[in-house]
């Protein structure tokens, strides 16, 4: 069988060799022209590629956000003398010259130091210093709501605490939900002053021979004595909610507090959108109420008094 299959295929390609199968009958086909271009490799076909627009580069295209800059380690000059109690402006000088990200490590470092009475006045440093964005005023109350509950009182003795009377001016009789709102204000202001301050709720009414539904509340704070010096005073319109009007004394006392102590020298932020209450005890520091006091009751051209903390441990 093999043997007859190799016979048959000898004897097709001996008579088949010279046969062009490729080549159709009748038809002449030009000569070959490869080109001269081609022949010659001129390159008027395409540019060089070093002449043509470069192609694009999508990673180079997208642009890159600038680093934020790493923020520089605390040294232990940076965290003050330890071994002293620290004042209420403790970190203030460091304040000045550093901004809140360096005051929130400062704070950070300090509470795995066990030092949490100083890491609330690092945190307490980036409310007042007036450097922080809304983001890290946010960021700061929330850490300062956490650490305050865990610590004691700033002021331990009732007979060294500074006397304000919060007054209240209402052009119609006193009703029961506006004592309560004033007393309840009184107590959160001197809890969250550290008990720096003993606030003496006082309600001043007057009747009108034409009663006004609702009418507008005159709120200010003024010093005790024969001769009182007082604040500035902010008038409000309250919503007529017995529930929202404790939110909406806290708000006018916290704008109150700003405008005076702004007066004073104090570079304040644009207040936050929040609730009066949280204004009032977040974004207020204990320094900002012993300020706010010792301003009151300072007798006019004396000057400030000197920073104490400043001789303890340089921040």
């Amino acid at each position: 069988m093999i043997t007859a299959l190799g016979v048959t295929l000898l004897a097709w390609h001996l008579r088949t060799r010279h046969i062009d199968f490729l080549t159709p009958k009748g038809v002449e086909l030009p000569p070959e022209d490869f080109g001269t271009d081609l022949a010659a490799g001129s390159a008027s076909l395409q540019p060089p590629i070093a002449q043509g627009p470069k192609p694009a580069n999508p990673i180079a295209a997208v642009e890159k956000e600038p680093e934020k800059p790493e923020i520089p380690e605390i040294s232990d000059a940076d965290l003050g003398d330890l071994d002293s109690s620290p004042g209420l402006d403790t970190y203030r000088q460091f304040a000045k010259n550093n901004d809140p990200d360096r005051l929130s490590l400062l704070s950070s470092t300090l509470q795995t130091r066990g030092e949490f009475q100083r890491a609330l006045l690092a945190l307490e440093r980036i409310i007042d210093s007036g450097k922080a964005s809304p983001e890290e005023l946010i960021e700061t109350g929330l850490g300062i709501a956490a650490l305050t509950p865990t610590l004691p009182r700033w002021n331990v003795d009732p007979t060294s605490e500074t006397q304000l009377t919060l007054e209240i001016g209402i052009p119609r009789s006193v009703d029961d939900p506006i004592k309560n709102a004033t007393l309840e204000l009184a107590t959160l202001i001197r809890k969250h002053s550290g008990n720096q301050l003993d606030i003496i709720p006082k309600i001043n009414s007057a009747e009108t021979d034409t009663p006004v539904e609702d009418p507008p509340i005159a709120l200010w704070f003024s010093t005790t004595g024969d001769e009182p010096v007082s604040s500035t005073v902010l008038t409000m319109k309250p919503s007529g909610d017995e529930a929202e009007l404790l939110n909406e004394l806290s708000l006018a006392a916290f704008q109150t507090i700003r405008s005076h102590l702004a007066k004073e020298g104090y570079s304040l932020p644009p207040p936050l959108q929040a609730t009066g209450g949280d204004l009032l005890t977040l974004q207020i520091t204990r320094l900002m109420w012993r300020d706010f006091a010792r301003s009151l009751y300072r007798i006019p051209g004396e000057p400030e008094p000197p920073a104490e903390e400043l001789s303890e441990d340089g921040n």
